[in-house]
């Protein structure tokens, strides 16, 4: 007889594992290989290539005195 999993969702399963990522930095300000390899698996190498930029404090929120805000990327 098979056992019914319950139904999980992509947003609860990112939800997880940005909370894990977060309780782990908080630790050893560090994001663990696994969890790395986890966003590789969930949004694809773009995903590893996002977070180098903001390992190299590339990315930059400009904000207009109207309250539209912009990220600036400088590669």
């Amino acid at each position: 007889m098979a056992v019914a999993l319950p139904a999980v969702t992509l947003p609860a399963v990112v939800e997880e594992l940005l909370s894990e990522m977060a309780a782990a930095v908080r630790e050893s300000a560090r994001i663990p290989d696994e969890h790395l390899l986890s966003l590789k698996f969930v949004f694809g190498s773009s995903a590893v290539q996002a977070l180098d930029l903001v390992d190299r404090q590339s990315i930059t929120l400009i904000s207009s005195p109207s309250g539209r805000r912009v990220y600036q990327v400088e590669i």
